[in-house]
C-alpha cells in the first residue's frame, strides 16, 4: 500500500495527486493532502497495490475526499489497467476524477433549486439536487436508457436522515447474462435500495459484453433545516467499545441489569444511550450469524410508529461500523459472545426456531424493531 498526499520518498512514482492538480486550477498541496481552494475539500489516494499478470499491470485505487459537510469520509475505490503500473494508475484516477471528483466539485458549488424531501421520526428534511449528475457508461450496451437516480429517487427519499450531506452510488454492471449491482448511501451498501436496483436494470441483448453504468449523486441538506448532530462518529465508536465490554462481561441478572443501567446512561445525549442498548445486541447478533438484515427499523415511540431505514439513524450506520471492528479486532470467545446475543431479541428467536427444528441458514431477520418513551429523538 501507497499513500499518496503525504510526504514520501518515492518521487519518481506516478502521483495522482499532483496529476489531478494539474487538471483542477483550485487544487493545492497541503501537508494533508490535495485542497480544493472555495470549495473546503480535501483529497488524499491510497494505492493498493499493482498486480502483473500476462504482461499488463492492474491497480485499485481508494480515494479519500473530507469536508466540513461530510460526517464520514468519502471513500471511492477505482480499478486501472494497462501496459504500465503508471498507465493503470492514470486510468483509476481518471475514473474517479469522471465519476466522482468532478461530480462533488460542482454539487458543493449547486444553487439550483431542485429539491428532494424526506422525513425522519418527527423531522423533515430538504436537499439540494444538483444540476449535474450523468450516468458514466463503460463498455458495450444501450446508453439510452433512463438514468438511475431518476428511476430510483423516490425510493432513496426515504434513506435520507438527518445529516448535512448524503452522497448515493449507484452502480450496475453486466457480464453476458450475469448482473452486479449495488446501491451506496454513504459508502454502506443496502441491500432493499440494491434489489430495487436490479429491478429496473434492463437485461442486455445477447452476445453483449462487459459493461456497467454507474452513477453519483451528492446530495447537500438546505441550511433552514439543518441542526448539528449533538455527538460525533468518533464518539459512537467509542462509546460502542466501552458498552461492548461490559456486555461480554455479563454472567448473571445482577452484572445484566447492571450493564443495563450503565449503558443506558452513556453519552452526553439522552436518546444516544437507549440506542446503544438496544442497537448494539442486534447488530452483534447478524454479525455473528452471518445473516444480513433488511434495511428498515421500526421506531415506536409513545403511541406513534415510525417506519425508518437504518441510514436515516447516524448512531446505527455508526454503531454497526464499530460493532464490526470490535469483533474483527478482539475476537471475543464464545462465552463473551453469548453475553452480548443474550440481549438480543433476534437471537433468542433463532435459537427458538432452531431448537423446533429450523435449519439457521433458512432463516431470514425482519426490520429492527424498538421502542422508546414519546421524547425519543430521532438524531
Amino acid at each position: 500500500m501507497f499513500l499518496f498526499g503525504k510526504k514520501n520518498k518515492e518521487e519518481d512514482r506516478f502521483d495522482p495527486l499532483k496529476y489531478l492538480a494539474q487538471k483542477h486550477s483550485e487544487a493545492e498541496f497541503t501537508d494533508n493532502g490535495l485542497f480544493f481552494r472555495g470549495y473546503d475539500l480535501t483529497l488524499i489516494a491510497i494505492n493498493k497495490g499493482v498486480q502483473q499478470i500476462n504482461g499488463k499491470y492492474s491497480v485499485q485505487m481508494i480515494f479519500v475526499l473530507t469536508h466540513p459537510f461530510f460526517e464520514e469520509e468519502l471513500v471511492e475505490s477505482a480499478a486501472g489497467f494497462g501496459n504500465s503500473p503508471d498507465d493503470a494508475v492514470k486510468m483509476a484516477v481518471e475514473s474517479f476524477d469522471a465519476a466522482v471528483l468532478y461530480f462533488t466539485l460542482a454539487a458543493l458549488k449547486c444553487t439550483g433549486d431542485e429539491e428532494i424531501t424526506s422525513s425522519a421520526g418527527r423531522h423533515s428534511m430538504r436537499f439540494r439536487v444538483p444540476d449535474l449528475r450523468p450516468m458514466v457508461h463503460l463498455g458495450q450496451g444501450n446508453r439510452e436508457r433512463p438514468d438511475m437516480w431518476t428511476a430510483l429517487r423516490d425510493h432513496i427519499s426515504l434513506y435520507l436522515g438527518r445529516k448535512k450531506a448524503y452522497w448515493i452510488k449507484l452502480y450496475c454492471g453486466w457480464t453476458g447474462a450475469e448482473m452486479i449491482a449495488e446501491a451506496r448511501i454513504n459508502n454502506i451498501v443496502y441491500g432493499d435500495l440494491t434489489e430495487k436496483l436490479k429491478s429496473i436494470s434492463q437485461v442486455p441483448p445477447a452476445g453483449t459484453g462487459f459493461y456497467y453504468d454507474k452513477q453519483f449523486v451528492l446530495l447537500i441538506r438546505k441550511d433552514d433545516t439543518y441542526i448539528p448532530c449533538p455527538y460525533t462518529k468518533a464518539d459512537v465508536k467509542r462509546l460502542t467499545y466501552d458498552a461492548l465490554d461490559r456486555l461480554i462481561r455479563v454472567d448473571g441478572q445482577e452484572s445484566a441489569d447492571k450493564a443495563v443501567s450503565e449503558i443506558t446512561s452513556m453519552g452526553t445525549y439522552k436518546t444516544l444511550g437507549r440506542e446503544l442498548m438496544s442497537f448494539i445486541p442486534e447488530i452483534y447478533c447478524s454479525l455473528i450469524l452471518d445473516n444480513n438484515t433488511g434495511d428498515g427499523i421500526i421506531a415506536d415511540m409513545g403511541s406513534t410508529r415510525y417506519e425508518l431505514k437504518s441510514s436515516q439513524l447516524r448512531s446505527y450506520t455508526w454503531m454497526y461500523d464499530a460493532v464490526e471492528r470490535y469483533i474483527r479486532e478482539r475476537h471475543p470467545d464464545k462465552n463473551q459472545n453469548m453475553g452480548v446475543l443474550g440481549f438480543s431479541s433476534r437471537y433468542n428467536a433463532v435459537y427458538k426456531a432452531i431448537t423446533n427444528g429450523a435449519k439457521i441458514e433458512d432463516l431470514v431477520f425482519t426490520d429492527i424493531a424498538y421502542s422508546f418513551p414519546e421524547d425519543h429523538e430521532v438524531i
